[in-house]
């Protein structure tokens, strides 16, 4: 089990005992989610590394294998502030916006 986020506050009453008792009698394996628990570069038997999984998700949008349409919505930087407070109050048309940075010139 890969941990991505932490709650905030106490949301159950459960306890540490009872997560730490299912995971231990269940044989399961939880580690952070944090990504700099990742070496930045690949190291002797341990090929995963930050560089290495950005390297291949370029390769992989580069051959067509993910697709990102759909995802995002272009804009000119000179619109950021508009663009910012568009995202931040939940009215922008995509799940986020990329800059393009040719409209700039």
């Amino acid at each position: 089990m890969v941990l991505v986020g932490v709650p905030w506050r106490r949301c159950s009453d459960r306890t540490a005992f009872d997560l730490a008792h299912a995971i231990f009698h269940r044989y399961a394996v939880v580690r952070s989610g944090w990504e700099w628990e990742l070496p930045l570069h690949p190291q002797d038997f341990r090929t995963n590394s930050i560089f290495g999984n950005q390297e291949a998700a370029m390769r992989w949008l580069a051959e067509g294998r993910l697709s990102v349409k759909g995802l995002y919505a272009t804009a000119s930087p000179r619109d950021c502030q508009t663009v910012y407070h568009s995202l931040l109050h939940g009215s922008w048309d995509a799940l986020t916006a990329v800059f393009d940075w040719e409209q700039a010139l």
